[in-house]
């Protein structure tokens, strides 16, 4: 597993329109995206290659094709890269998350239901009545 972090984006060349530009995406050791990823690319060194939240490890893009036009780190965003990942990953990346001090995937836990009673739904509705009944 190989995990990239750290990512920086700044302006770049201006574009012969003069109001857009490229991007540079580089790490903190002066590597730059682009060439990082076109080198994955042309040697596969694993299987999937994922982009993760650093700070929350939700999970915003994963794929087993090519890095280089297709996918870029956001700032905040790492890229990691592996041979395997959990059935069902693939599918349903929001349904995971990443811990980068064990270098696991999580499965998150559905969360539970909110049950109120009647009579907090009662209140509720009362209130919200009240509230539309106030702006007319």
């Amino acid at each position: 597993m190989d995990i990239f972090r750290g990512f920086k984006w700044t302006k770049g060349e201006v574009l012969p329109s003069g109001d857009q530009y490229i991007v540079n995406i580089n790490l903190p050791n002066g590597v730059c995206w682009y060439e990082l990823s076109e080198s994955i690319d042309a040697n596969k060194p694993f299987k999937w290659a994922l982009g993760i939240h650093e700070e929350e490890g939700w999970i915003s893009w994963v794929t087993q094709g090519p890095l280089y036009g297709s996918y870029a780190p956001n700032e905040g965003i790492a890229v990691v890269l592996c041979d395997e990942v959990p059935e069902g990953l693939p599918k349903e990346p929001r349904g995971f998350t990443f811990d980068f001090n064990t270098k696991q995937f999580v499965k998150n836990q559905p969360k539970a239901p909110v049950v109120r009673s009647k009579a907090e739904i009662q209140k509720d509705l009362e209130r919200l009545l009240g509230e539309l009944n106030a702006n007319h």
